[in-house]
């Protein structure tokens, strides 16, 4: 083969068309041509410089044939594969794929499964990775705009947003929304929402994502939202009373089966100490196996009755959850300040079952977790609304962040249990000051 063959239009034609960049070196690593491919705007090597400087690669690079090395183009990472193609005995070439790194390729085919425009960009404006959607609508000929800085694609009014945005995103780390009208028939016309938030690019610092969507297509597309979370609703009701029944069978069968039963053994063990021929030292073991029974029957009792309220239709939730709170007064260390209305309103079942089930996992949270001294829970009716609130003094925690990460299931089923019985539900806490939990419910 000669080199001409190699550089032959028909070769250069197929590497037009692959997506990786194809670079072709001599044995020093200088470049004799090289092809963008549609992954990069320009080659990241240009012919007659050296690959070894422009992509920061080990000098034994053409030694190490069939492996894949990591190189650097403007601070993105590269996939690089050397093949060698024999010109003649004393002289070879080297064909480089070179392949930008943005993840991996199930991460990327997942955003680009996405209906809306999105885009990878590092900290100083140049693209990284772009889907389909973002390219035809923002890159005019739909041209691929991986390794072009964020101006050369966008026009400058629009460019200087979005940089203002990526400078936000990067020193705060949170993400942020904004809107902007673009009038630009060069760039994309229209009236745009814009979602930026930071992700973490391979080996490197802190990038930027954004989400693109035009206004008017949201609200075209509004009630096909309205209708998600209505479904969403009602599989989550579902899974809830799934949950409260499977919770109510489980009590059911420790009350009647292994409650019954150790009550059983207590007789039997009370019956037989009133024998005359029982030694006194298995008489002295009868009592401490009677204590035994006694703590275990106590505790199955008090967890059946946390598992599943069965008396909540019947005596009502003010009862219900003044009896539950007393019981786990009994067998805590922590003060309780218990302040519940005399009268409540008439309530429907979804809002008593919520308002007993949030009062337990909170209380719950603060004698389990928290360290705290004292509780209180507030219970009360003012205009129109039921409120719930529980307070305690102990070690607290980063709210905001719990709330990001979503942290803890105990937190996620309260917030579940207020949204789907028609309340809200807020939770203010900061680490060393306490928890304050406030459920809310409108009742006409």
């Amino acid at each position: 083969m000669e080199t001409d063959l190699l550089l032959s239009p028909l070769f250069l034609a197929l590497a037009n068309d692959q997506d990786d960049c194809l670079l072709v070196c001599d044995a020093h690593g200088k470049v004799i041509h090289a092809v963008a491919g549609k992954t990069f705007a320009e080659p990241p090597v240009l012919r007659g410089e050296n690959i070894h400087d422009r992509l920061q690669l080990p000098v034994n690079t053409f030694t190490d044939l069939g492996t894949n090395i990591l190189g650097q183009f403007r601070e993105q990472p590269c996939d690089i594969r050397v093949q060698r193609v024999d010109i003649h005995p004393e002289q070879a070439l080297y064909l480089c794929r070179v392949r930008p790194l943005s993840g991996a390729l199930s991460w990327q085919n997942w955003l680009e499964s996405l209906p809306a425009p999105i885009a990878v960009r590092d900290r100083n404006g140049y693209f990284l990775w772009a889907n389909t959607l973002f390219i035809r609508r923002f890159a005019g000929n739909g041209a691929c705009i991986a390794g072009r800085h964020i101006r050369s694609v966008l026009c400058a009014e629009d460019a200087d947003k979005t940089l203002a945005a990526d400078h936000y995103v990067l020193e705060t780390g949170r993400s942020t929304l904004f809107e902007y009208t673009c009038s630009d028939r060069q760039c994309a016309e229209g009236h745009y929402l814009v979602l930026q938030g930071p992700c973490r690019l391979p080996g490197q610092d802190a990038g930027i994502i954004s989400v693109v969507e035009e206004k008017e297509k949201l609200r075209m597309e509004m009630p096909s939202f309205q209708e998600t979370e209505i479904r969403y609703q009602r599989l989550a009701r579902h899974l809830m009373a799934q949950l409260d029944n499977h919770n109510a069978a489980l009590a059911r069968d420790l009350h009647d089966v292994l409650g019954q039963t150790l009550i059983g053994i207590k007789l039997a063990i009370h019956n037989a100490m009133g024998r005359q021929d029982v030694p006194p030292s298995l008489a002295e073991a009868m009592q401490y196996w009677m204590v035994l029974l006694d703590e275990s029957i106590t505790f199955i009792r008090s967890f059946t009755s946390g598992l599943h309220p069965r008396h909540l239709q019947e005596f009502g939730l003010k009862r219900t959850l003044r009896t539950w709170l007393e019981q786990s007064r009994l067998h805590s260390d922590i003060a309780f300040d218990i302040r519940i209305d005399e009268e409540l309103p008439k309530l429907n079942a979804d809002v008593k079952n919520a308002c007993l089930r949030i009062a337990q996992e909170a209380v719950t949270n603060s004698l389990r977790h928290a360290s705290a001294t004292r509780v209180q829970v507030d219970l009360h009716h003012r205009n129109g609304y039921l409120t719930l609130n529980i307070i305690d003094d102990g070690n607290g925690f980063c709210a905001q962040e719990a709330r990001e990460h979503q942290a803890g299931l105990g937190l996620v089923s309260m917030s579940e249990r207020a949204h789907l019985s028609g309340g809200k539900l807020n939770i203010t806490s900061n680490p060393g000051t306490g928890t304050t939990i406030t459920a809310i419910w409108p009742i006409t």
